[in-house]
């Protein structure tokens, strides 16, 4: 039996207003998505620590959030 494995991004956060975000990303192409999407890391963020940066769209650089 084989397996598809995806690349899937999904809201970790509790529905409702809050102060922060929790984005996870998993799967083989998650790195290259998440340095894509964070082009002000040098590298990835190390697992299980919040890291603050800046989400941009990849086609035109602009802000998405912060």
């Amino acid at each position: 039996m084989t397996l598809d494995v995806d690349t899937i991004a999904a809201v970790s956060t509790a529905p409702g207003l809050g102060a922060i975000a929790v984005v996870r990303v998993s799967g083989p192409e998650a790195t290259s998505v998440a340095l894509r999407l964070l082009p002000g890391l040098e590298r990835m963020p190390d697992p299980r620590y919040a890291t603050l940066a800046e989400i941009r769209d990849p086609d035109d650089g602009s802000v998405i959030d912060r």
